[in-house]
């Protein structure tokens, strides 16, 4: 980082390298990348104005398992310590004025590179408000994508004790830029479309409902509910099941040579959804600085509508082995077919490692 008057520059280098020992024939097997995943200039105008251009992460609510009224990044990132989410380019204008309020004017412009599949980037705009109480905190947020996607979205906090508090994250609005499947006289059978950006006088919604509650021993219980209609309802999601079958099925037959069917293939894997399917479960058991050196979460999700099925298993575990190393384990177990919300692409895995810091 580096300051010069009212204006403050800094940039969140990363490079990584990576080999793998199982790469198959004709895919590579080293890996490297050299890039910003945040960074950028902000400068303050007087007292309340600051303008900011960069590449920047921009959360905030209390949600755990999905942010819904986040129209830039739905992921919260809090399920895996170790995760990186890559940062937004962002242009923005912030005002602060008397209260705890503050008014911002965003625009997401360009795609980060390190963001898959640019076929769901979409340019965004949108206007927030923020209100920062001594306890309580709440904010709404009205955006629209350039293909016509528009989202109200509202979230806040309550604390009902030093122990419990509840909240909810939402959002709702018209246009759906997710990938439907949709009949084809094509070889496949199925093709993918965008078929409800317009909405058709659909309101689109997601509802996220939680709490939480931390024990004398200092471990905090969370549970979290998430209704909504941007996912799947059961005939879509037949007809997903069944045009990503078709894909892999054609796939592995020409060994990959079917252009066709690993676009439908890749669609399939990355439809631009927040979620597959209708109603999810999320509980939460968590300790925070433990002994003041570790971390440690047990979670579980579950999907209960729109033809979900399976549940996922996750832990997580961070303790500071000495003051500048601290080692992590995180382990996940889907429960579930193929066709299930968690289980489709990964059955089990396990990261461990160290991180240090100089």
């Amino acid at each position: 980082s580096a300051a010069l008057g009212a204006c403050k520059g800094t940039a969140k280098l990363r490079a990584r390298e990576s080999r793998r020992g199982d790469a198959p024939a004709g895919v590579a097997r080293n890996d490297h990348a050299t890039y910003l995943n945040e960074g950028g200039l902000r400068c303050r105008l007087g007292d309340r104005l600051e303008l900011s251009a960069g590449r920047e992460l921009l959360q905030w609510g209390s949600s755990f398992f999905l942010s819904p009224s986040n129209p830039f990044i739905i992921d919260t990132g809090k399920t895996n310590p170790i995760q990186q989410l890559p940062g937004k380019d962002l242009w923005q204008a912030q005002w602060s004025g008397d209260g705890g309020v503050t008014f911002a004017v965003i625009r997401n412009g360009r795609q980060n590179g390190q963001e898959t599949d640019p076929r769901n980037f979409s340019p965004t705009s949108a206007v927030k408000v923020d209100w920062m109480g001594e306890q309580a905190s709440a904010g709404a947020i009205v955006s629209r994508r350039d293909n016509g996607v528009r989202r109200l979205g509202l979230y806040g906090t309550l604390p009902l004790s030093k122990a419990a508090l509840v909240y909810t994250d939402l959002s709702a609005g018209r246009g759906n830029a997710g990938w439907f499947a949709e009949r084809d006289a094509g070889p496949l059978g199925w093709r993918l479309a965008q078929s409800k950006l317009d909405g058709d006088g659909t309101l689109f919604y997601s509802l996220l409902a939680g709490a939480a509650y931390t024990f004398e021993s200092g471990w905090t219980l969370t549970s979290e509910y998430l209704r909504g209609n941007e996912g799947y309802d059961r005939a879509e999601r037949q007809a997903y099941n069944s045009a990503a079958g078709s894909a892999a099925r054609a796939f592995r037959a020409m060994d990959g040579g079917s252009g066709a069917a690993a676009a439908l293939l890749g669609g399939a894997l990355s439809p631009n959804l927040p979620y597959l399917g209708r109603d999810y479960l999320f509980l939460q058991l968590a300790r925070n600085e433990w002994n003041d050196k570790g971390d440690a979460a047990l979670r579980y999700v579950r999907p209960l509508g729109g033809g979900g099925e399976g549940a996922l298993w996750s832990g997580s575990l961070t303790y500071y082995l000495s003051n500048h190393i601290q080692g992590f384990l995180v382990a996940s177990r889907n429960v579930g077919g193929e066709r299930s919300d968690f289980g489709r692409l990964i059955h089990s895995s396990v990261q461990a490692g160290l991180r240090m810091t100089y």
